[in-house]
């Protein structure tokens, strides 16, 4: 739990959760959101996992970004990211 003062946008303060949780010896799931209090809106929110195989890692990745303005609409992104061992040592 964070509360954060923007100093670039000054009429914003965010509340930040975040939280992980250990599914199994191999998986991890995290999740954060943020919330501009001060609009009483999200900012952005997501999701992640750490999935540990044998010789590839996997990270999986879903975020919601909500902030609207004249140069950006909301986004949301979908990735994944592939970690090969044994291939960096």
């Amino acid at each position: 739990l964070r509360i954060q003062d923007d100093v670039v946008l000054d009429d914003r303060n965010d509340l930040t959760l975040s939280s992980s949780l250990r599914v199994s010896d191999s998986v991890v799931v995290n999740a954060f959101g943020t919330r501009d209090l001060l609009r009483d809106a999200m900012v952005i929110a997501g999701a992640s996992a750490v999935i540990d195989y044998d010789c590839v890692t996997l990270y999986p990745t879903v975020t919601r970004e909500f902030t609207r303005d004249r140069d950006f609409a909301p986004d949301t992104r979908i990735g994944m990211t592939i970690g090969l061992k044994g291939l960096s040592n």
